[in-house]
């Protein structure tokens, strides 16, 4: 998939691995997901060490702590790793949009009561700029597989725009061809996503959201006890 979006001049690219809700299933299939995710990311992980996945950026956004170890120990070496960002892939892990919200309410009160931020500068805004995903625009397509009709909680603030389409292909059988007839799609109404107004900020707001998400990236790596390469 990396592959392809480089081919057809994408540069981002964001994937639902793991709902939190996804937690209330069985046990054993809650494991072996999160297996297969640790091995995902292991994987990445040896592909950038060796140069054969280029000038990617890597980032697992999410409630992290809700992991088990080892999972999130294999997360921060990945996310460790500094590489060119010319493609940006975010991987949801423990995430919803539910969660990242909420989180960033709290982060917005925090900052007010901290005199970092002003009331006035609470708007529609900061709030985009709060978000876990503030590093990449706003999300242009949403492609949801296998029949599916409903979002499941994904990145809702982001997709206000997007262009969504829903398919009948099952996920492991989705093909190139399938993302180039979605890209064509967006291609013909992409001028109305071009429309939307553009995020206005401060220094003051810019400080803010700068300290936040240096916070919630060291907070996360020293707690395992990982050197971060810069």
């Amino acid at each position: 998939m990396i592959r392809w979006c480089n081919e057809l001049g994408i540069t981002a690219l964001t994937v639902y691995a793991f709902s939190i809700e996804n937690f209330k299933r069985p046990s054993e299939e809650v494991d072996q997901l999160l297996h297969g995710i640790k091995s995902y990311c292991e994987e990445i992980l040896r592909n950038i060490k060796n140069s054969q996945l280029n000038d990617i950026c890597v980032r697992v956004v999410g409630d992290l702590t809700l992991l088990p170890e080892d999972v999130r120990k294999t997360i921060a070496n990945l996310m460790a790793v500094r590489e060119e960002d010319n493609f940006q892939l975010t991987i949801a892990l423990a995430y919803t949009s539910t969660e990242e919200l909420t989180t960033v309410a709290k982060d917005i009160i925090m900052g007010v009561r901290n005199n970092l931020i002003h009331p006035d500068d609470v708007d529609e805004g900061l709030v985009s700029t709060c978000l876990y995903t503030n590093y990449i625009d706003n999300l242009d397509i949403v492609i949801r597989t296998s029949g599916e009709v409903r979002f499941s909680n994904f990145l809702l603030w982001q997709s206000g725009t997007s262009i969504v389409s829903f398919i009948e292909t099952l996920w492991p059988n989705f093909s190139v061809w399938d993302l180039i007839t979605i890209v064509f799609c967006y291609q013909r109404w992409h001028k109305d996503v071009l429309n939307c107004p553009k995020v206005n900020t401060n220094m003051k707001v810019e400080r803010f959201v700068y300290g936040l998400n240096q916070k919630r990236m060291k907070q996360f790596i020293d707690e395992q006890n990982i050197d971060l390469k810069v």
